[in-house]
């Protein structure tokens, strides 16, 4: 038999509770785990044939010699699921590029050979659409001859 703890106990409780309307078991931080087992016995001797209970309960009232109806429906428990993921902030919806436009590489790039050297001026003229840190590397290349956009003249 496995040993009664406290999380079982908390368990069942839950589980005998879903037979009444209003709780009959009252769970809190300050529930000690006799109070639960005193409670856990009065519910149990309320049970009857055709109440809906899990099999870790069943196991739990047998544990605590609470004589179990015979006709008592176990539940399937549902199988464990994975824990749900941190919520992550939901990506931007990118816009559909039109025919023909300019990618953000390009648009910079024209700045940037209409004689404009500055990246900081450049994240500016970009209205700030494009990290300044990509800026940066970007004209860094292009001033080492390096990385210069395919539809660049």
């Amino acid at each position: 038999m496995a040993k009664i703890t406290m999380q079982r106990l908390k368990v069942a409780a839950e589980d005998l509770n879903t037979l009444y309307e209003k709780p009959a078991i009252k769970i809190n931080a300050e529930t000690t785990d006799n109070a639960l087992i005193a409670a856990i016995e009065k519910c149990g001797e309320g049970l009857e044939d055709g109440d809906l209970l899990t099999q870790a309960t069943v196991d739990l009232l047998i544990e605590l010699e609470i004589d179990v109806p015979s006709k008592i429906k176990i539940k399937k428990e549902a199988k464990a699921t994975k824990p749900a993921k941190a919520d992550k902030p939901e990506k931007k919806a990118k816009a559909p590029k039109e025919k023909g436009a300019l990618s953000k590489r390009m648009l910079i790039f024209n700045i940037y050979s209409a004689g404009e050297k500055n990246p900081e001026v450049i994240f500016k003229k970009m209205k700030e659409a494009v990290p300044l840190a990509t800026i940066k590397l970007y004209v860094s290349a292009w001033n080492n001859g390096r990385q210069v956009p395919g539809g660049a003249k």
